[in-house]
């Protein structure tokens, strides 16, 4: 059975189903836009396709509000004011139907507007919108780097003079969504020298940094969100000329962390994301 759960960020939250005695959800509709990138040459037939960009996902919530007294309709009104309060930023919306559970980041795009009036009992709709337009799974996946070939390293000679020692961990992760995911690396619990993760493309995000025992770097690389920190300081100014805000892509994929010296611990967390429920 569908089931519809919205959580402000204020930790505030409403189940909406089709029999709750005080808001019954009504209906549920998105509307999904699309931007599609072409261009056209002169006297060329139809257009050269470049790419397709999701847009915003729009989401229309109706349901009812269903007093047992006049008194407590106005209650749960207000708790639904309470609830959708725009100037609280961004919640979440979940989506149950007893096989999956997904959840997205939305903001409120209107007030809830009364539709229609019975006494004790009123249809609501509000709209709301996620700027990143994908469902993500609500748990999160994680895996923990290994220290590959039991932790040998070889020698990277950059001058006949100086040869560097080349610690390299890796990991195989799988992204089971329809888009390259973004990612949370957490390094600690060791001294290391330039940390940096390399995908199989060879694109990688690292620090240009001496790192000691007693420090957590932190990278996001998700939307909205993309930093570094070290110690929960901002840490941005250490990055690694070259470096990209990785992603996960499709599929499986072997994901490294090399350092110019060090053995770090390494574990790397992602969502899923889907274009639907």
């Amino acid at each position: 059975m569908q089931e519809i759960k919205y959580t402000n960020s204020k930790g505030n939250s409403r189940l909406f189903q089709y029999h709750d005695d005080f808001h019954i959800l009504d209906d549920y509709k998105e509307a999904q836009y699309i931007n599609n990138w072409t261009t056209k040459g002169y006297n060329q037939h139809g257009a050269t396709y470049i790419k397709s960009l999701m847009g915003e996902r729009e989401i229309t919530l109706s349901f009812w509000i269903i007093g047992r007294t006049i008194e407590d309709f106005y209650a749960q009104r207000e708790e639904i004011f309470h609830l959708f309060n725009p100037v609280l930023g961004l919640g979440t919306l979940e989506y149950h139907n007893g096989v999956v559970d997904r959840m997205m980041d939305v903001y409120i795009a209107n007030m809830p507007e009364e539709l229609e009036n019975y006494g004790n009992g009123r249809l609501y709709e509000v709209k709301l919108r996620a700027p990143h337009p994908f469902l993500y799974d609500k748990e999160l996946n994680g895996i923990q780097f290994a220290d590959s070939a039991g932790g040998f390293t070889f020698a990277a000679v950059f001058a006949p003079t100086k040869i560097f020692g080349y610690d390299m961990h890796a990991a195989i992760a799988t992204n089971d969504g329809d888009i390259p995911a973004p990612v949370k690396l957490t390094i600690k619990n060791a001294q290391m020298v330039n940390p940096r993760i390399v995908m199989e493309d060879g694109s990688f995000i690292g620090l240009q940094k001496e790192i000691s025992a007693d420090e957590e770097i932190v990278i996001d690389t998700s939307y909205g969100n993309k930093s570094i920190t070290i110690n929960g300081k901002a840490a941005d100014a250490y990055l690694m000329p070259g470096s990209t805000w990785i992603q996960l892509p499709i599929g499986e994929t072997r994901v490294r962390c090399e350092t110019d010296e060090g053995s770090p611990n390494v574990y790397m967390t992602w969502h899923n994301y889907y274009l639907g429920a």
